[in-house]
């Protein structure tokens, strides 16, 4: 990583200047993990991806620019709930926050696919197998893309295993038929 630089920008949907670090290039160094996360070290970089609004709470990449929609999502009660939301890290609800955009404006798929990956492989490493299984044949049930299929049908052959280590994706793509 090359340092940390400082972006200021005004937000897209309330007007008001935001200041946001932004660290510097990195590249990951092996596989990602079955969460969908890069390897370090990109994954340190994770907290800048998406941005919050200190003033208004839009969450995105570029606070700086809203696709038509985002302001009237920023005020779903789902939203305003999970901004604050005591069940995850500030960074998880930040992420949470812009995918709860996405999917609002008609983009659910990707979004709506890494959050299960990410939960299934919590769940799992957590020991709580059973939920963990019930959630990954949900998500194989939904059709998903071959990528994240396949990261479901490991995680299975994990559960079944009562396997509670990382794995990565490369492995997912090794032992299951993608």
């Amino acid at each position: 990583m090359t340092g940390l630089r400082f972006l200021n920008t005004t937000c897209a949907v309330c007007g008001e200047p935001c200041r946001f670090s932004i660290p510097g290039a990195a590249a990951p160094i092996g596989s990602r993990d079955l969460d969908t996360r890069p390897a370090e070290p990109l994954r340190s970089t994770i907290y800048a991806w998406v941005r919050r609004c200190p003033s208004c709470g839009y969450c995105s990449p570029d606070p700086g620019r809203a696709p038509d929609g985002a302001a009237d999502a920023v005020k779903l009660p789902r939203y305003r709930e999970q901004l604050d939301s005591r069940r995850f890290p500030r960074v998880a609800n930040t992420f949470l926050c812009w995918s709860i955009i996405q999917e609002d404006l008609g983009a659910p798929a990707h979004a709506a696919w890494a959050d299960e990956a990410l939960l299934v492989d919590i769940l799992r490493r957590a020991g709580r197998l059973r939920e963990a299984r019930t959630e990954a044949l949900r998500v194989l049930e939904g059709d998903p893309d071959p990528l994240i299929a396949g990261i479901m049908r490991l995680q299975i052959r994990l559960i079944t295993a009562s396997d509670r280590a990382a794995h990565t994706v490369a492995e997912a793509r090794r032992s299951v038929p993608l």
